[in-house]
């Protein structure tokens, strides 16, 4: 691991030279709700001007792959609807894949539910609430709907008791496939966060339920599946992913083979780097301060 900007200018070229897609991830590292970090336009579109794949990969599944692409325009980001891909576009695309039958019982937002509705999926009915607090009330909430053929636990910010012992009465049927949209077991939120991420509701249901859930979302193989394909990226190994959690964005590289980068403008600081705790094969072969530094480094270069 070495600090990009420490680098020799002619190591720097190299780098740069070393791979003809940039994935990155959005919030901690262009973003911080939606307040865009110092430089991470300039790099960007800087980056997209040298002829770089930029494409965004987040777990941002409140908004809509469009509504973020709108987003970044709106900051002045280079950026079209197919710049950005979320749990949303992952999820749909594994149904998809799997040729899904039956309902779905999803756990995210309304905004993601009604995504799943019209790539052509059934949904099922969240449990009225609140309910009388009795027994015989929550028995009575809890009776199994055989055509439920799947689960899915993902940001639900409206997520109650209810909704979480409903999953596992579905989740008692062999014949119900168990998915999660999210392995973040926090997430940054500036000064008012970190707030509860998926990781925890997807790690408790599962472990009641003796279930193991199949992550569609970052960090997985199936996140990277989808990428590619949707990029037409057959040489890994030309891609560069910029993240700020080594758990979340480093692993995901790994996991599609790509070159890393890490920043510190999000979860990771540089006493993660100095001080190494994770696998080994997580470890970035650079890492900066932010995008801006990541700039200035570009601009020293006289590249365009």
């Amino acid at each position: 691991m070495k600090n990009l900007t420490d680098a020799s200018k002619e190591e720097q070229r190299k780098f740069l030279n070393s791979f003809d897609y940039v994935l990155s991830d959005m919030d901690g590292v262009i973003w911080t709700k939606y307040q865009v970090h110092k430089g991470a336009v300039d790099c960007m579109n800087t980056l997209k001007a040298l002829g770089k794949c930029v494409h965004y990969v987040t777990n941002n599944s409140v908004a809509n792959s469009e509504e973020l692409a709108a987003i970044l325009r709106l900051n002045k980001f280079d950026a079209k609807d197919g710049d950005v891909t979320n749990p949303q576009l992952t999820v749909i695309d594994h149904l998809k894949t799997i040729n899904f039958q039956g309902i779905l019982y999803a756990l995210v937002t309304e905004n993601f539910r009604e995504q799943i509705r019209k790539a052509g999926f059934n949904i099922a009915p969240i449990p009225d609430y609140p309910i009388e607090e009795s027994v015989e009330a929550l028995t009575r909430k809890l009776q199994d709907d055989p055509n439920v053929k799947g689960v899915l636990i993902g940001i639900d910010l409206n997520s109650t008791f209810l909704k979480l012992q409903k999953a596992l009465t579905y989740l008692k049927r062999d014949d119900c496939i168990f998915l999660t949209s999210g392995s973040d077991m926090v997430i940054p939120l500036g000064s008012v966060g970190p707030i509860i991420g998926t990781g925890h509701f997807a790690n408790m249901i599962s472990s009641i339920s003796n279930r193991k859930p199949t992550n569609i979302s970052k960090p997985s193989v199936l996140s990277c599946v989808h990428v590619n394909r949707k990029l037409g990226i057959r040489t890994p190994d030309r891609v560069l992913f910029i993240g700020d959690s080594v758990s979340q964005d480093m692993q995901m590289a790994t996991m599609g083979g790509y070159q890393k980068l890490l920043v510190f403008s999000g979860h990771a600081q540089i006493k993660d780097v100095e001080n190494w705790t994770y696998p080994e094969e997580w470890k970035p072969q650079y890492y900066i301060q932010d995008l801006n530094a990541l700039y200035n480094v570009i601009k020293s270069l006289d590249l365009l």
